[in-house]
């Protein structure tokens, strides 16, 4: 599905406004889909505008996040390896993504001289 630019959707809408065209002929105007237009149109009648409406993205999620649990853990187990913190720490994660947590906060970590 192709976008559609915010002065594309204004005009219509300021064409609309005017009463005198139906929805058929803006979309044959303005070369659009009868659907496009009409959604267009229903969001106007509902909100008073036409706004390109964007998607929240969000991301993935991260499963662990507590870096504090390993710095403490760290303290008290010093030896302690990747494999022994991620099955006591984060035994519902896989090990590949706890060591991608561990690889990602280390740099934070040492700088810190925490580590």
């Amino acid at each position: 599905m192709r976008g559609y630019s915010q002065d594309l959707r204004n005009k219509a809408m300021e064409l609309y406004k005017t009463g005198n065209y139906n929805k058929t002929e803006l979309a044959k105007m303005l070369s659009l889909e009868y659907a496009t237009i009409r959604r267009w149109c229903d969001r106007y009648d509902e909100t008073g505008h036409c706004l390109i409406m964007k998607p929240i993205k969000e991301g993935r999620h991260s499963i662990f996040t507590n870096k504090q649990a390993v710095l403490d853990y760290l303290q008290n187990n010093p030896d302690a390896d990747g494999i022994e913190l991620g099955n006591q720490l984060a035994p519902h994660v896989s090990q590949r993504c706890f060591t991608i947590h561990l690889a990602e906060w280390e740099s934070h970590i040492k700088k810190r001289g925490k580590l």
